[in-house]
């Protein structure tokens, strides 16, 4: 009945405002989390990266002043990320991966 519906519609799928409760806690619970913790259950790569993106955004504006945010990421990104980069106006730093198997980056370029 509900194959091809998608769970984030709450008013559908009554219970799943509850099991995102529940997840988040268990994970503040795993991670020690105090009061002020808090979460979000996410079902899509590309919306997790951009609310990921957002948070550390304002994070930086509020907190640190930075005005001009970047993110610096090795070259194999996932393309939502530089997606998310350019609608949220944050600059992307691509950083090749080192030839070895150990996803090594080469970080010569910004110094040691």
């Amino acid at each position: 009945m509900f194959f091809k519906t998608n769970p984030l519609h709450f008013d559908i799928f009554d219970g799943v405002c509850q099991i995102e409760s529940e997840v988040v806690q268990m994970c503040i619970d795993m991670f020690k989390g105090d009061d002020d913790a808090c979460g979000v259950v996410d079902t899509s790569e590309a919306d997790c990266l951009r609310n990921t993106v957002i948070a550390y955004r304002e994070w930086a504006k509020d907190v640190k002043g930075i005005t001009q945010p970047n993110i610096v990421a090795p070259s194999t990104y996932d393309p939502a990320l530089n997606r998310a980069c350019e609608y949220l106006d944050v600059e992307l730093r691509s950083i090749n991966c080192g030839e070895d198997v150990h996803f090594g980056m080469d970080m010569s370029r910004f110094g040691s």
